[in-house]
């Protein structure tokens, strides 16, 4: 029954991609092929996340009616990712060059949420915070050195920056850094990498509605190098998109905005630490972050 149900499913994401056309067909068949996406078997699984991609990328704007079974099933089996894990290595270790299932799943979630964020970006506020904790936070993700996996998961949070809205994007965005700095360095800095990214594509109105509190998150972001939470052991590697986010920003700042958030970093890295674990000396970390923050402001403000 099961490899019927693979070869039915993976013969529809065929005739979804070379006869995208027969759409009131495939609008048919969504529904039925995405529940399956919470099988407990992950082969079947990970072929109906194909297939729902394909089927959105024909649908567009058709497959919203969908989109909460699609989104429910997608954060459902992203959280059961981990648990393939032992029934990869039994697969593993019985038969040499089996593919890994695990990472055959995981890919195959971010090929659906592309398909997601590309055809339905727009729809996506109630579904932001789950999708964001997955890509920002989920090791998987975030910490792969599978190429192929690590590739999909940067296009994916790219696509994001691009095809959500700013005022939709960005109040999650700044939500999950608290969850970030937990998560570790790697996690902190995907966030400012997509918060470069965003500032980067937001026009004048944007700018001037959200460029205080972007440019609060990252002074709070820099002043992880003083408070040295154990999450983070390497400051430098999300320093610099912090930075470079920062940097992003200000370049669409006219000199009037631009201002009052300069004069504000020169005092926090002045100020008196109010930290009933100060010591002395750590107002220097505050000034290591500051004179870095306006050594790329003098490269870039030329």
């Amino acid at each position: 029954m099961t490899i019927t149900m693979l070869k039915a499913v993976s013969a529809l994401e065929v005739l979804a991609n070379k006869f995208p056309s027969h759409d009131s067909v495939f609008s048919v068949c969504l529904g039925s092929v995405s529940r399956r996406i919470c099988s407990d078997n992950s082969s079947l699984s990970s072929r109906c996340l194909h297939a729902t991609g394909a089927l959105i990328n024909v649908l567009g704007p058709k497959a919203l009616p969908e989109l909460p079974g699609i989104m429910g099933c997608v954060v459902r089996k992203s959280r059961d990712v981990p648990s393939v894990a032992a029934e990869t290595k039994r697969i593993a270790d019985r038969t040499t060059g089996s593919s890994n299932l695990k990472d055959n799943l995981s890919i195959s979630i971010l090929l659906t949420l592309e398909a997601i964020v590309d055809k339905l970006g727009g729809f996506l506020n109630p579904y932001l915070a789950d999708i964001l904790g997955l890509i920002v936070l989920h090791p998987l993700y975030v910490s792969t050195t599978e190429p192929k996996l690590k590739l999909k998961a940067d296009v994916v949070r790219k696509l994001i920056t691009d095809r959500i809205p700013v005022r939709l994007l960005l109040p999650p965005l700044l939500g999950i850094y608290s969850d970030a700095a937990k998560s570790g360095e790697s996690s902190l800095s995907i966030v400012f990498e997509m918060l470069g990214n965003l500032v980067n594509s937001m026009d004048r109105s944007s700018i001037g509605a959200y460029y205080t509190k972007i440019f609060d998150l990252c002074l709070l972001a820099l002043d992880l190098r003083r408070q040295h939470p154990a999450s983070i052991r390497n400051i430098i590697i999300f320093e610099k998109n912090v930075l470079s986010a920062t940097v992003t920003l200000t370049m669409k700042l006219t000199e009037t905005m631009f201002r009052p958030p300069f004069i504000k970093s020169i005092e926090w890295s002045s100020s008196d630490v109010e930290d009933s674990e100060y010591t002395p000396g750590q107002t220097i970390n505050r000034l290591i972050s500051f004179y870095a923050l306006v050594n790329k402001l003098a490269e870039n403000h030329r």
